[in-house]
């Protein structure tokens, strides 16, 4: 129950409340009231590889159920113009090699091409 004057009062009797002011550090382009003109975006890990299938059988299905596993937001799919299937995933090279060779996709590491995410953070996915 509120009692003003700065006193609440609870099933035990008055007592005084505070309010305590913090200080937190500024991000960059707010000084004086200014929004900044790039929105800040936290890193990401996740890295987008393209793995060429010429001449080999690629299970999707099996490559996501694995992949699923490994990294829950990890995307896969198949160029449906040349046998290149596309992977964004947090995993590292050697760890989705792995994953290629458990779904059955049998590939060498020249096969696998990594390139730097277009994520922009955006959706949060």
């Amino acid at each position: 129950m509120w009692a003003g004057k700065g006193r609440a009062v609870s099933h035990t009797g008055p007592r005084l409340s505070r309010l305590t002011q913090v200080s937190a550090p500024r991000r960059p382009g707010r000084e004086a009231g200014r929004t900044p003109s790039v929105r800040w975006q936290a890193p990401t890990k996740t890295m987008e590889f393209q793995i060429d299938i010429r001449g080999r059988q690629a299970d999707l299905v099996a490559l996501s159920g694995v992949l699923a596993r490994l990294d829950p937001s990890a995307v896969a799919d198949r160029d449906p113009l040349q046998p290149v299937l596309r992977v964004d995933t947090q995993l590292t090279a050697p760890e989705l090699l792995a994953a290629l060779h458990e779904a059955g996709c049998e590939v060498p590491p020249q096969a696998l091409f990594r390139k730097p995410s277009g994520c922009c953070g955006g959706c949060g996915g």
